[in-house]
């Protein structure tokens, strides 16, 4: 069970523990590297590796558990480890006789080595399949088996001890120069060592690393491609090529995994066709699902699936592969084809700059997509539509969460009203979860048009479901344009739609077209904040109530008025609109009395949007949804009603008095159950996590709440997710809610966040991150300040030095001052530092001068002209560093000020879980 996992530390029952005696060593030869021993141990030839004085037992004693389960042909085995008391520690390998690939590949000069290479990339695809970063692929740890065949050794190797090879560099991506280890990097590295399988020699020949940190990181340049017959040889043309240049692409996001390499290898030249113009021609569906993200055609495809290929457990958050459902096989091969006739990435010609090619009208849908929250209120809508620049949100403080879909859709597309045969049909939606690393949307299943609307009739699998016929799709915004020609403006006055749907609604008009007005609403909603206050303004609000009450008797087409209602209510003055009509009271019935999930997670969804102030929150609960909420979380139902049920929870937090009144309620113990369950789960689901943690951080609002939190177990769920997650709203939310824990002089607390090693889990928190997420970085820097304030004495210095947090917290300073627009995370960090250099102590003040963090604070405040408050706090943190006794305390007096105190997170308001998507 989980909460043995959390209570015990990890032991080696599940690895091998080998003996030094019982080894038989062979004598030692002039030829071997010191630390390198070849010898027997229970028949078999084995070699053992002896571990620099760097390494930690306890944390070869974690590895050796992992790397006992792998088991794949083409990765080595880990016959076992010493025990604990051996010094130094190693481990015992199987001895490969052929050596490694360079040394095999030296000896067979006409070798074709596309063969090893296939099985090089089908290794790392299994390690990365389990979760496992390598850290250090080069020739050197790809070994040859008797039979011919490449293995991977030297895997998660680096979690043990740093490497020993000098030319550990040459294979670094730019994201590993500056200490980032992940899948992407992985594949930089894949790149670079299959070039120097094909020709024999280092990536980046005799150059010093200096100079090789300045090609890749600064000047984005990469290796010639070699042209000799002896490599062309060996396997290297035009197709291989290409992958190597797809796999060092500088944007890690922008690198394919190794399920597609392993793919795109294992494609005939027969199937490839290529674009002309180019001398390094490449196929022109050399990448087919990423293809369809930048062709006409392959926009409607990205809204008909959108799957993740891996979890940020299993895979890197720019893998995702648009393909089509398994169960759409019939309109895959169309979509297929179509696609295969855009223009390759490496052309000139925009698919924009011509007409599309032509298209069945495709049909509109709004679907029940998979629970995926946003990482509340800062973080990049997983909700939101794909787009080729994803955009990212960034202050763990934000005052309001910005629907990326707004950013992402610069004009109002229009469709013809007077023309829509508008049909919708609801099933109960599909409940598998695909989880993503980038701001896109995932789906696990497409859709299939049903008829009958609304209509109570037995479900039948599929997903909630709105269709409409007769549009099409533009390519730039991803939104419904007419198919035939509208006589609607596409820049469509607010005014004019609201005044349309009123008169409908009044002469009784059909209600198919009444709910093309309310599309049309829904479309001019999303486009900004402005327009949506626009249609607040014209009297939406009054009408789409009416209608609420009426359809909520009628049961038709409830679904529908929600998601509009819900996407106005963006601000507290049209919150506040809607809850001043005694709109709540309908929506708290409705959910009460829901028939299906689908309509109880819109009203919840609802009702949490309209949640903006204290009195709204008082209103709720005077209508009992705290009573409401708290069923539907003792239900334990799957799907996302528990999460949407759990964020609602939160959001009624508004102020210390509701965080007490809803502590009465149990909502303490709620909240640890539902952490509890979902970290129990055999594949815990990131949305349940986050949900359970964002509402944690929410009640943390005092120390004697605190102490409760604690006495309920949350400490240590904690600390688990904190030390062995990889997904980044799981670590962004546990770090935020670790600071919402602490107040000043809150030593009590801090004692036990130290006790449960959180200190160890927050130092590791900036090295999983994905290279292109900073948002967390925000909320550890958060959580350093309130470590920082909670307790003055020595003690937490002293834990947060030995934990590894300063050197953490100086990569995350690294790594944020690269992403120029993420002004709220640079605050956070530089306010930590400010902090940390207080109450550190001259040791801590010449650490962080030495690592050069003095020059990254003034990089950043004279980088940061368009935000002054960037600016002010990296002067407060330089000032605190370096000046004198005085100005250090004023320094330090000003940035504990400059804190928010005021509960530490900030209100999260999710996008809908209903969307608006187009197929074909």
């Amino acid at each position: 069970m989980f909460s043995d996992d959390i209570q015990h530390p990890l032991d080696v029952r599940n690895s091998q523990v080998i003996g030094i005696n019982e080894i038989a060593f062979d004598p030692p030869t002039a030829g071997n590297q010191k630390y390198l021993s070849k010898g027997t141990w229970n028949e078999k030839r084995v070699i053992v590796k002896r571990l620099t004085a760097q390494s930690r037992p306890e944390q070869l004693a974690r590895q050796a558990t992992r790397w006992h389960e792998v088991k794949h042909p083409n990765v080595l085995n880990v016959y076992g480890i010493s025990a604990q008391s051996e010094d130094p520690q190693f481990i015992v390998l199987p001895l490969q006789e052929n050596g490694n690939i360079g040394q095999w590949i030296t000896s067979r000069p006409t070798f074709d080595c596309r063969s090893l290479i296939m099985d090089i990339a089908l290794g790392m695809q299994y390690l990365h399949a389990r979760g496992i970063i390598h850290g250090s692929l080069k020739p050197t740890n790809i070994l040859i088996e008797p039979d011919g065949r490449a293995c991977v050794a030297d895997y998660d190797m680096l979690q043990v001890q740093p490497s020993r090879s000098p030319d550990a560099h040459r294979y670094y991506s730019p994201e590993a120069w500056k200490g980032t280890m992940s899948k992407p990097s992985d594949v930089f590295a894949f790149a670079m060592c299959l070039l120097e399988i094909f020709t024999s020699t280092l990536p980046w020949g005799v150059l010093t690393e200096d100079r090789i940190y300045r090609l890749v990181v600064n000047e984005n340049a990469r290796p010639d491609r070699p042209d000799d017959s002896e490599v062309v040889g060996k396997g290297l043309d035009d197709k291989v090529w290409g992958i190597i240049e797809e796999c060092w692409d500088r944007e890690a996001r922008l690198r394919p995994n190794f399920d597609i390499i392993v793919k795109m290898w294992n494609e005939s030249p027969a199937e490839e066709s290529y674009s002309s113009g180019s001398q390094k021609a490449m196929p022109t569906t050399f990448f087919p699902d990423r293809e369809a993200t930048t062709s006409p055609v392959g926009s409607r495809l990205r809204l008909v699936a959108r799957n993740s290929v891996r979890s940020y457990a299993t895979g890197p958050p720019a893998y995702h592969e648009f393909g089509l459902p398994s169960d759409s096989a019939s309109s895959s091969s169309s979509m297929t084809s179509s696609v295969g006739t855009s223009s390759s990435r490496g052309s000139g010609t925009s698919p924009f700059n011509s007409p599309p090619t032509p298209l069945t009208p495709p049909t509109m849908l709004v679907k029940q997509l998979p629970s995926r929250h946003s990482p509340l209120p800062h973080m990049p809508s997983r909700w939101s539509l794909p787009t080729q620049t994803p955009t990212r949100q960034l202050s763990a403080d934000c005052v309001a969460y910005h629907n990326s879909t707004r950013n992402q859709t610069p004009q109002t597309a229009s469709f013809p009203i007077q023309e829509m045969n508008l049909s919708p049909a609801i099933s109960p939606r599909n409940e598998s979860f695909q989880r993503t690393r980038l701001p896109q949307r995932s789906q696990s299943a497409g859709a299939t048009p049903v008829s009958g609307l609304y209509s109570p009739r037995p479900f039948s699998p599929g997903t909630l479901e709105t269709i409409m016929d007769n549009a099409t799709l533009d390519e730039r915004s991803g939104r419904v344009l007419s198919d035939s020609g509208s006589t609607i403006s596409r820049h469509l006055s607010a005014l004019l739609v609201v005044q349309a749907l009123q008169s409908e609604v009044n002469e009784g008009r059909k209600k198919e077209s009444v709910d093309g007005y309310l599309m049309k609403m829904y479309e001019i909603a999303v486009e900004s904040d402005k327009e949506a206050f626009k249609l607040v303004n014209a009297g939406a609000v009054p009408t789409l109530i009416h209608l609420l009450k009426a359809r909520a008797a009628e049961g038709y087409g409830v679904e529908l008025v929600l998601i509009v209602l819900g996407t106005l209510a963006h601000d507290s003055i049209s919150a506040n609109i809607i809850f001043r009509t005694g709109t709540a009271a309908t929506l708290v019935e409705i959910s009460n009395l829901a028939q299906t999930k689908e309509l109880e997670s819109l009203s919840i969804w609802c009702l949490s949007r309209i949640c903006r102030t204290a009195e709204v929150a008082n209103g709720l609960i005077r209508l009992s949804l705290p009573s409401v909420l708290l069923r539907t979380q003792s239900r334990n139902s799957p799907g996302i009603l528990p999460s949407m049920s759990m964020l609602c929870l939160g959001t009624l937090i508004q102020s210390d008095g509701l965080a007490d009144y809803m502590a009465s309620m149990g909502l303490i113990t709620v909240i640890a159950t539902h952490l509890r369950r979902s970290s129990e789960a055999a594949m815990p689901n990131p949305e349940d996590l986050s949900a359970g943690l964002y509402a944690l951080a929410r009640i943390s609002r005092s120390i004697k709440l605190a102490k409760a939190i604690a006495k309920a177990g949350c400490v240590e769920i904690l600390a688990h997710h904190l030390k062995t997650s990889t997904d980044p709203e799981v670590l962004h939310w546990s770090a935020r809610s670790v600071g919402c824990l602490m107040r000043p002089n809150s030593s009590d607390i801090s004692k036990i966040l130290l006790q449960a090693d959180i200190a160890r889990g927050l130092a590791r928190l900036p090295t999983v991150l994905p290279p292109d997420v900073v948002y967390p970085l925000g909320s550890f820097g958060f959580t350093i300040q309130r470590f920082s304030c909670a307790e003055w004495g020595g003690s937490t210095r002293k834990a947060l030095v030995e934990a590894g947090v300063v050197d953490s917290l100086l990569a995350a300073l690294r790594t944020a001052a690269d992403e120029y627009q993420c002004y709220d995370v640079h605050i956070e960090l530089a306010l930590a530092i400010s902090l940390l250099g207080d109450v550190g102590g001259s040791a801590i003040r010449k650490e962080i001068v030495n690592a050069g963090g003095i020059d990254i604070l003034k990089s950043l405040s004279a980088g940061a002209t368009g935000n002054p408050d960037v600016s002010k706090a990296c002067n407060m943190a330089i000032t605190s560093i370096t000046g004198n006794l005085f100005s250090r305390n004023a320094a330090s007096a000003k940035t504990a000020m400059a804190h928010n105190w005021n509960g530490g997170c900030a209100d999260y308001h999710p996008p809908c879980p209903v969307t608006v998507a187009t197929v074909d």
